[in-house]
């Protein structure tokens, strides 16, 4: 490399325009060979980076005193402002700085990949978040979990964390756009060893996939059912939910084979 202020970035991934994957990362150890830490440089060290850093290191008020001195700023130092003031306890501002937010950015929230970050990276913000967005609330909800569902579907830590937060954001087995997200909790429940509130998120989950003509998440429930229904013993119920996920694979075969790998499944389907 050429010699010149190099900046270190953490992330998942490339590209900022998406929710991106949420992780967690203590450092214990970062060597450097063949260079040196220096301080931000003067076109780094601005309110608009400042904020963001002071607010990363718990600094909640010198981060919203650095933020309070950008006039006409973009909207994105408003999700900062609001983030400051609920983490000081000033709900009022807090809701006002969000409302100015979505004033200066009139995208579709769920097109906005920022607040799914920020619903992941603050979950003390999303209460204000859900009062602010209403009915979008639930698109932004799903982008923020869509991906680490389907990455991470077992993960203890993604599977305490999901029902704590649907729970605590009233996610209900009543709203269709939440097909996803209450057949992600189904499956959690289960993992925790509460079969009949896995029964009740799944059936919700399973007719809403099926008003929504919605084949892929459809026969996915199902499998899921499937487990479900031969820890509540009862087999016939099993051997329904499967062969309708068979039915509904574009790649039946396939499925079966890997469904055949499962020692609980696999006794239902050989004696199909």
């Amino acid at each position: 490399l050429p010699p010149g202020p190099y900046t270190l970035e953490i992330a998942t991934g490339r590209r900022r325009d998406d929710a991106g994957t949420h992780i967690t990362v203590d450092f214990t150890k970062l060597d450097l060979r063949g260079a040196t830490l220096s301080a931000p440089t003067s076109s780094e060290a601005t309110p608009a980076a400042d904020g963001p850093r002071l607010l990363a290191d718990g600094e909640n008020a010198a981060a919203l005193a650095s933020l309070d001195t950008i006039v006409d700023g973009p909207a994105a130092i408003e999700l900062w402002r609001a983030l400051a003031h609920v983490r000081r306890g000033d709900l009022r501002s807090s809701r006002e700085a969000l409302a100015t937010n979505l004033e200066l950015d009139p995208r579709p929230p769920a097109l906005r990949p920022e607040l799914s970050r920020l619903l992941r990276l603050a979950p003390e913000l999303a209460p204000l978040l859900r009062e602010a967005l209403e009915d979008s609330f639930i698109e932004v909800l799903l982008a923020a979990w869509a991906g680490t569902i389907g990455q991470h579907p077992d993960d203890p830590y993604v599977t305490r964390t999901l029902i704590e937060e649907l729970e605590r954001l009233g996610v209900t087995a009543e709203d269709p756009r939440a097909a996803l997200l209450l057949a992600a909790r189904g499956r959690a429940w289960h993992h925790v060893g509460e079969p009949q509130r896995a029964l009740v998120d799944l059936l919700a989950a399973e007719a809403h996939a099926r008003s929504a003509d919605d084949d892929e998440l459809l026969a996915d429930i199902a499998v899921s059912l499937a487990r479900l229904h031969l820890d509540l013993e009862d087999p016939r119920s099993a051997e329904a939910s499967l062969d309708l996920a068979l039915s509904l694979s574009a790649t039946p075969d396939l499925l079966l084979e890997i469904l055949l790998r499962d020692p609980a499944l696999a006794p239902v389907l050989k004696a199909r």
